[in-house]
């Protein structure tokens, strides 16, 4: 698992809340606002269950979990949340989808790739808090995941004129509260900080695959002073240049051209 700067949320724009969407939700906020427990909603067809959610999340600024029963249901409903959230104004990633691996119980074949990336993209902003809405099917929360502490503990941050350094605490950076001087620290203990070997042996202990070229997430290759990495929880590989234990720069490539 590894994780990168690359991966930035949009930039909201001005909030505009349509006067229809208001009237569908108010009863909802009223009870919400009451600190009832349970609250069963009735009536609700298509993308009205979604404009729901949407804004509710909008006005309360709380977090929301969607669970259906397949994973077609998923899909749709987070097309629809995407939707509304622009409709708001709001950036499409405060809604993520967790999609299942598609792959029943005992079956020897491998998630797709792309599946892969989802998933770990969507634990990546679950772990920081960075979504307001996750939608998800039954049979992907069935599935067995990493825990917040190992998915932590496997942060690697990378970034142009330094080492590879670990993440010891939070996600996406830094624990929260820490100080200049403390962050000074974690800077450079040497606890945290990887040399380009140390890198490499991480990223096939995480079960990245080395390979002569890299075309899917969880590949990586090494020549000369070029490491080809596609993260898995990356939507496009990076091409990191090397001088000695020193990342000099890191850009994206297309992995079709090379």
């Amino acid at each position: 698992m590894l994780l990168s700067h690359f991966m930035n949320r949009s930039e909201p724009t001005e909030t505009k809340h349509p006067s229809f969407l208001k009237l569908l939700i108010k009863p909802a906020l009223k009870i919400v606002r009451s600190d009832r427990r349970r609250i069963v909603f009735s009536g609700l067809w298509a993308s009205a269950k979604s404009a729901v959610i949407a804004g509710m999340a909008e006005e309360t600024n709380l977090p929301f979990f969607v669970l259906t029963a397949t994973d077609a249901q998923a899909e749709s409903f987070y097309q629809d949340m995407v939707c509304w959230l622009n409709l708001l104004g709001r950036p499409a990633d405060d809604a993520i989808l967790f999609p299942s691996t598609e792959i029943l119980p005992y079956e020897l074949t491998s998630p797709h790739p792309d599946l892969i990336r989802q998933r770990m993209q969507a634990l990546w902003r679950i772990t920081g808090n960075q979504s307001k809405v996750v939608v998800s099917a039954i049979a992907a929360v069935m599935q067995r995941v990493i825990s917040p502490a190992a998915l932590r503990e496997s942060m690697i941050s990378l970034e142009a004129g330094r080492s590879p350094e670990r993440q010891p605490q939070a996600l996406p950076g830094l624990p929260r509260g820490l100080g200049a001087s403390e962050e000074r620290q974690h800077r450079t203990d040497p606890q945290f900080i990887m040399t380009r070997d140390g890198l490499i042996e991480s990223l096939i202990g995480f079960g990245y695959s080395r390979t002569e070229s890299v075309e899917h997430p969880g590949e990586f290759s090494v020549r000369g002073g070029i490491m080809d990495l596609f993260s898995t929880a990356g939507n496009e590989p990076l091409r990191i240049e090397w001088s000695g234990d020193r990342i000099e720069t890191i850009r994206t490539f297309d992995p079709e051209t090379q």
